[in-house]
């Protein structure tokens, strides 16, 4: 028995760490994955596996993130709530996602009052919800110029939010 839960522990950390140090390398192939269109002229066919490569590193990307939340699910640990500094948070998304950003002719701007306090909560859970957010604007609103990121204060509570300058969601 004693065994059974050393050798669980061990297989749990270990997806851990190879989930986590899977992460960073994924975002900079991401990156330089939608720039390349910056540094010259691509043709039908390179972009055809450009978009399927893409498409694999977000596959990947999905996957990862899906073992970090078993890994976090199998240690009984649901939320990783410490205190966190807003504006910090939302300059990493749009260093994660600036790339991608800038290829669909989109610029990033972080928009957040200068007496913003601290707030508790998983900021794993609020990055990846402001990633897919971003990532939404460059799919839906591609060459409308700027994407703001903003944490707001509200009461007791603090409001993230993401604005793109797209055609919107049709009312039906």
């Amino acid at each position: 028995q004693r065994q059974m839960c050393i050798r669980d522990r061990m297989k749990s950390e270990f997806v851990s760490t190879v989930s986590h140090d899977l992460r960073g390398p994924l975002t900079f192939m991401r990156g330089y994955l939608t720039m390349l269109p910056m540094v010259g002229e691509i043709n039908e066919k390179q972009e055809e596996y450009l978009q399927r490569t893409l498409n694999g590193v977000q596959q990947m990307s999905a996957l990862v993130e899906d073992l970090l939340d078993l890994g976090r699910i199998e240690a009984g640990v649901f939320l990783m709530q410490d205190y966190i500094d807003a504006r910090e948070l939302l300059e990493n998304v749009v260093e994660e996602t600036a790339g991608h950003a800038a290829a669909q002719g989109l610029r990033l701007q972080v928009e957040t009052p200068p007496d913003l306090p601290a707030l508790y909560g998983d900021a794993t859970l609020i990055r990846r919800a402001m990633n897919n957010l971003v990532n939404n604007a460059c799919k839906y609103a591609p060459g409308t110029g700027s994407v703001i990121l903003r944490a707001e204060h509200e009461a007791d509570k603090i409001i993230f939010s993401v604005q793109d300058f797209g055609p919107g969601i049709e009312p039906k």
